[in-house]
């Protein structure tokens, strides 16, 4: 909000407000007013963003889980490379 009075610019920024049930994801806006007389004032908004927290969650899961399941194949497949390259040089000498 600091940034929202000072620069003049608009922000957001995800945090988390503490409920009776836990912890909501939320998004916080704050806007400067630089209408009128009102230069100086700030609009605050604050918009649910568990779902928005979930699918980031759920992504970097994935791609966790992804890179490395990627990795083990990677690591079998160049063990068996550098196996057949030193056997061949044993065959060809």
């Amino acid at each position: 909000m600091e940034q929202a009075l000072i620069h003049k610019e608009n922000t957001f920024e995800m945090d988390f407000l503490k409920t009776v049930t836990g912890n909501l994801p939320v998004i916080g806006f704050a806007e400067p007013i630089t209408s009128g007389n009102n230069s100086g004032n700030i609009c605050v908004s604050f918009l649910n963003a568990d779902r928005e927290f979930h699918e980031e969650a759920d992504q970097k899961a994935f791609f966790s889980g992804a890179a490395h399941d990627l990795r083990t194949p990677i690591t079998v497949v160049r063990g068996v490379l550098e196996l057949l390259s030193a056997t061949a040089k044993l065959y060809q000498r």
